[in-house]
């Protein structure tokens, strides 16, 4: 599941679970349900919109906003991706949701939260090699 930030923003609710799906955050579902998450949402999802989701993991909501970013950046709706709404939303439903070109989505914005996070990624963590990090326990990845 992937397209432009045009196929991002019409994606049904349904098509935002599948999304969740693939990206192996199934246990998000009962929140993005219960609160009518549809692709338009997502597509100008903030950190904070996350945290009112009930997304506390501050990584988690790093990975979702990245890869967000990284759909509304990607080419244009596969004809993969198009079956999955095509079925998801039923063959001649016309509930999909119309963008016109006045619609934007401020990649800008979700640039700069992904920075900020960032910087306090780099900023909660010492460098290896530092006094700091040698009370720190190791990591496993």
């Amino acid at each position: 599941i992937g397209g432009s930030s045009r196929g991002m923003e019409r994606w049904s609710e349904e098509h935002v679970c599948a999304w969740l799906r693939k990206i192996n955050l199934r246990k998000l579902l009962p929140n993005f349900m219960e609160n009518h998450v549809d692709g338009l949402f997502l597509s100008r999802i903030t950190d904070e919109d996350l945290v009112d989701l009930g997304v506390e993991d501050r990584l988690t909501r790093k990975r979702i906003l990245l890869l967000v970013q990284k759909d509304l950046a990607s080419a244009p709706l596969d004809s993969a991706a198009e079956d999955i709404y095509i079925t998801l939303r039923g063959e001649g439903d016309e509930g999909a949701q119309n963008v016109t070109e006045d619609d934007y989505v401020d990649v800008d914005n979700i640039r700069e939260q992904v920075a900020s996070l960032n910087a306090r990624d780099r900023a909660d963590r010492p460098l290896r090699g530092s006094p700091a990090a040698a009370d720190e326990p190791a990591e496993d990845l």
